[in-house]
């Protein structure tokens, strides 16, 4: 979950001691990083899932939960979430080295002792700022091109559902495709048509936001899942990748078909209690399964909605052409 290009350098510190904070924040600040403060560990947890942090320094001592614990908690929630690694950082005294070398074993990527000059903290972050870049690259083109599978997907939704429902947030989705592929199939044979559907989508998920997701459904429709986004939100981010699709070529293919977007996007704000988030997130599986079963025509169709206790009737929902 990293922050796109050209933005700062988002950077969490876990840290409870005031004068320790004094001290760092102001280095961090002038080398580049835009930082965020929690005293607590279990709140910086939550806080990492919550905002789209590149790095997290964690203070070794002081708070509620141990450092290495709360280094444990952020590795095991990206391994659910599919999610790329942050660079993790401890932060203990000279006393403490032995046991923050050890603190690899529980996914901690670096670490500081003692009293951090500037030069140093420059160099941490310049560290941080290569490793991420590189983490970037090889979870976008991995294997499926940054994509998940129907399962993965399903996790992240309704993981995204019972962390945005915690403050009535929005939860977007969209089913998508390009009708053109059956043309391009017919002109260039099945093989080639699903290397270059590869690339197009692999090329879009690398256009989106670094914490929205997209999966391959079991009958090959691709889906969107973009927390936080409203309906405007949705929109404007559909606009944008209908734009780079209509762009989308290969060095020396001449593709006979051009290719334009299909969308059926649904944007919901989820009301519903702690006991519904479960019916709430089947209901959205339910309604991304539908529309995937129907057959994909050029553009958008949006609609709007209400996750609340009587959900399964606010999917009569007002589409938006």
């Amino acid at each position: 979950m990293t922050q796109a290009l050209g933005l700062p350098f988002r950077v969490l510190l876990v840290e409870p001691d005031d004068a320790a904070c004094a001290y760092l924040l102001p280095l961090l600040t002038a080398h580049g990083a835009s930082v965020d403060r929690v005293r607590e560990g279990l709140l910086g947890f939550m806080r990492v899932q919550d905002e789209p942090y590149d790095a997290v320094w964690v203070a070794w001592h002081g708070l509620d939960v141990e450092g290495a614990t709360v280094c444990s908690m952020i590795r095991s929630w990206e391994r659910r979430s599919a999610e790329m690694s942050r660079f993790v950082l401890l932060l203990g005294r000279e006393a403490d080295r032995e046991e923050l070398v050890a603190a690899a074993e529980c996914g901690a990527d670096d670490y500081l002792v003692g009293c951090w000059s500037s030069p140093e903290i420059a160099w941490k972050l310049r560290l941080a700022r290569e490793i991420v870049a590189l983490r970037r690259i090889a979870h976008l083109h991995g294997d499926r091109g940054g994509l998940l599978s129907a399962q993965e997907l399903r996790s992240f939704m309704a993981e995204e559902v019972n962390r945005v429902g915690r403050r009535s947030g929005w939860l977007s989705l969209a089913v998508l495709g390009i009708p053109a592929f059956s043309g391009l199939q017919i002109s260039y044979g099945k093989a080639w048509t699903e290397w270059f559907a590869g690339g197009v989508w692999a090329s879009v998920r690398g256009r989106l936001r670094n914490y929205d997701r997209m999966g391959v459904l079991d009958n090959g429709a691709v889906c969107l899942v973009a927390p936080d986004l409203d309906m405007a939100g949705m929109s404007g981010l559909l606009e944008r990748l209908s734009r780079m699709v209509a762009e989308y070529h290969v060095a020396g293919v001449d593709a006979s078909l051009p290719l334009a977007l299909a969308a059926r996007a649904l944007s919901v704000r989820i009301t519903a209690s702690y006991a519904e988030f479960d019916a709430v997130a089947g209901a959205l599986w339910g309604w991304i399964e539908e529309q995937a079963a129907l057959p994909a025509s050029e553009g958008v169709l949006a609609f709007v909605g209400t996750a609340d206790p009587v959900f399964h009737a606010a999917l009569a929902v007002e589409g938006i052409g």
